[in-house]
């Protein structure tokens, strides 16, 4: 029972990393502003460091031992966890796909979220692909022959700044129950997958390839079998994926392929470039050449295209700006793309270049209504329509700030008289006509990049979450959980005497605080100096001995003394990062003061330096010797012994996915590693608690660990570490 009550807390201190970063013209970041949304790209360069190549063979190796690891009964404890929500604040979902004999059979596939299935038109919703080595799903789709068929391609065609990877193409024959992979694993992320409508055995799979090197796995892949075998059809350059496929709806040898120029690692991102352009087969994919004639032959970043069902000879194109990233133009043709018109923007067509907000690439999508080629939308931030083949637009769903219709659209499908539109909030539903949208999924896969305590409502969970803000709930009311503030949410704190005062984070560090329950918020962040380089997640703490005493830090640590009503942030500390050495940031990853000595503080950086006070910032000590130089990912004090730290690193490195947790017992003079039986996968959080006299529990520490594939915990120090609870799917960015 006390383990139990063990895996309840650790579920507080689980972080997801998600994908969008908002950049501010700077409004206020409580719900209703309005704000410019960018995808992020620094998290995931700060966790790579120093690897300029992400090591796949490894990756997937651990993958695949830490999927042994769960499965073994003596590995794990056998408590479960509860899915507590939220299931109306949503997650970024990549693709819906509907049963084309049967509109009540839906499912959808997120960026790091797995696939979930609806047999009742979305009314109850299961998760069907929990038991694979990856979550993060680029595209799924019902055969439109046999709709017992079914083939989702893995990994994240929107190649944000944490690209999320897949290991290839699955088939289910049980409507997607049950699924098998059938191959295409080194591509790692598929955008489309294409079912010939003539003759069911024939696919086309377009792949952006491994997104963190040059490698000749791009392209697109065909299979005449089923998705037996496959035959690479198309490989523009080992640096050119395909992020967008269309196959002619009465004739499967015309295919049409949209290159993108895409790399990204710790060292590079490549978002544009002169590979970007149209490709067309008319023989199967056995020959290509490149659509000119009125299309752009100058750089470009991300393109999408469309082919109408109803008049296959009509296509329409959206291309993104190579530079701004917004959208550079819209191009229609009438002639299977010999030829091509551009449409005209701005002015009073209702459509502005600005419609994808700076950056196109992470959807750049376009969509014609099966039955109509003249209705046509664009996916951006919002969702923009033509009735009349591309004279005139208006915005097809209300803005996003509004919450009714989330930002960013990544897919959009028709089926009978309704649309399906997935976006980073979730998947909704509209008649074709009237454009009236229902939110028609309630799943439960928010990422969240922290969660809190409320000593106040000890019954309910509070988060903030990728570009969802900070909310709080519980499975009680799984679908109406509050929304308490915007931006992208990050650490929330709750003052321990007053209900009414509490504090919220978004990124960058822009910290709020309520007096009143959350109905205002005022800014919080007086006296930290803007110029200080801030962590994406930048570290927020209450003292545990007086909850008027806050912490953070940039590259140095600052104190606030004054509670809520005398904001006055002072640093008490020089800079503790490194900022001559070759890392990319440097800046504090890492807080944490001791629960038994008000006066010990402890500091992890980005760039690996770790810095104790033991007289509450008057003087610093430097405890790096025998550490690795990574990313210092978490550091905690005992709460049982004065003088013991704990700390973890993060980093890919080439048959070193480690778990890096190390152990002081002498406040960091000495170290010693205590991974113990941990699988090679890295270390996200530390939760250090104290363990009960409680029969075979007798004092001491119990340390808890979030990793990139669980959380785990040891009775014994670390010579033998279980994973908690028998149930949590392989999330690999917790």
């Amino acid at each position: 029972m006390v383990i139990k009550k063990v895996f309840l807390a650790v579920a507080l201190v689980v972080t997801l990393i998600g994908a969008q970063i908002i950049l501010r013209e700077k409004a206020n970041p409580h719900l209703g502003t309005i704000e410019k949304l960018y995808p992020n790209e620094e998290h995931f360069l700060l966790k790579q460091y120093p690897e300029t190549t992400f090591h796949i063979r490894a990756y997937e190796k651990v993958m695949e031992e830490m999927l042994m690891f769960s499965k073994n009964q003596h590995a794990r404890s056998t408590g479960s966890w509860v899915v507590q929500g939220p299931g109306n604040i949503g997650a970024r979902a990549n693709t819906v796909a509907i049963d084309p004999f049967n509109s009540q059979n839906i499912l959808v596939g997120y960026s790091e979220g797995g696939l979930f299935r609806t047999r009742n038109g979305g009314t109850t919703w299961l998760p069907v692909f929990d038991e694979q080595t990856t979550l993060s799903i680029g595209d799924v789709v019902y055969d439109p022959i046999n709709s017992d068929i079914v083939y989702a391609g893995t990994g994240d065609p929107n190649v944000s700044g944490y690209p999320f990877i897949g290991n290839g193409v699955y088939k289910s024959t049980d409507g997607g129950t049950t699924w098998r992979n059938i191959g295409l694993k080194e591509t790692r992320i598929i955008s489309q997958v294409r079912i010939s409508k003539q003759d069911n055995n024939i696919i086309y799979v377009s792949a952006m390839g491994l997104p963190f090197e040059k490698n000749q796995h791009r392209g697109v892949f065909k299979s005449n079998n089923g998705g037996e075998t496959w035959q690479q059809v198309l490989f523009v350059n080992d640096s050119t994926g395909i992020c967008d496929l269309v196959v002619h709806p009465g004739n499967h040898n015309i295919v049409y392929a949209a290159g993108w120029n895409r790399i990204r690692n710790n060292k590079k991102s490549l978002v544009s470039g002169p590979d970007a352009k149209i490709y067309k087969s008319i023989d199967g994919g056995a020959t290509w050449k490149t659509l000119k004639n009125g299309l752009p032959e100058d750089l470009s970043s991300r393109i999408g295209i469309d082919i109408s069902a109803s008049n296959p000879n009509i296509l329409f194109a959206c291309y993104t700006h190579p530079t701004n990233f917004n959208l550079k133009g819209v191009y229609k043709s009438t002639d299977g793309g010999e030829s091509w018109q551009s449409l005209i923007i701005g002015g009073d067509t209702g459509l502005e270049q600005g419609i994808y907000g700076g950056f196109g690439w992470y959807f750049g999508k376009i969509r014609i209504n099966p039955n109509n080629s003249d209705d046509v939308f664009i996916l951006g931030v919002d969702l923009y329509r033509t009735v009349d083949g591309g004279i005139s637009w208006e915005a097809a769903t209300p803005p996003w700030w509004s919450y009714e219709v989330h930002a960013d659209k990544h897919d959009l499908i028709f089926q009978g008289s309704n649309m399906f539109l997935a976006t980073d909030g979730g998947v909704y539903k509209a008649n074709i006509d009237n454009a009236r949208w229902e939110d028609i999924e309630n799943i439960p896969t928010t990422q969240f990049y922290r969660v809190s305590y409320n000593p106040h409502s000890p019954e309910l969970y509070y988060g903030g979450a990728q570009d969802n803000g900070t909310s709080g709930g519980n499975n009680l009311a799984i679908n109406d959980w509050d929304r308490i503030y915007g931006g992208d949410g990050f650490q929330s704190l709750f003052h321990p005497q007053n209900k009414d005062i509490f504090y919220v984070e978004t990124q960058n560090g822009d910290i709020s605080v309520t007096s009143n329950g959350g109905i205002d918020f005022d800014a919080a962040d007086a006296g930290i100096e803007s110029s200080d380089p801030r962590n994406w997640d930048m570290p927020l703490m209450m003292s545990h001995h007086d909850p008027n005493v806050l912490y953070t830090g940039t590259n140095r640590i600052y104190r606030n003394e004054g509670g809520n009503t005398d904001i006055n942030w002072k640093p008490i500390s020089e800079d503790l990062t490194k900022p001559d050495s070759d890392f990319l940031r440097h800046n504090i990853s890492a807080i944490h003061e001791s629960k038994l000595n008000s006066d010990y503080i402890i500091s992890g950086s980005s760039d690996g330096q770790l810095w104790v006070t033991k007289d509450k910032g008057s003087t610093w000590d430097k405890i790096n010797t025998g550490l690795p130089l990574k990313y210092i990912s978490s550091v905690s004090f005992s709460p049982v012994f004065e003088n013991t730290i704990y700390c973890s690193f993060t980093g890919y490195k080439d048959n070193d996915n480690f778990p890096h947790i190390f152990k002081s017992d002498n406040l960091g003079k000495t170290w010693r590693p205590i991974n113990g039986n941990i699988p090679p996968v890295a270390i996200n959080n530390i939760l250090v608690l104290p363990k009960p006299n409680d029969g075979d529990l007798i004092g001491g520490d119990l340390i808890v660990i979030a990793t990139d594939a669980g959380v785990y915990f040891t009775n014994n120090g670390g010579g033998e570490w279980q994973r908690l609870g028998d149930n949590m799917p392989s999330c690999s960015r917790i």
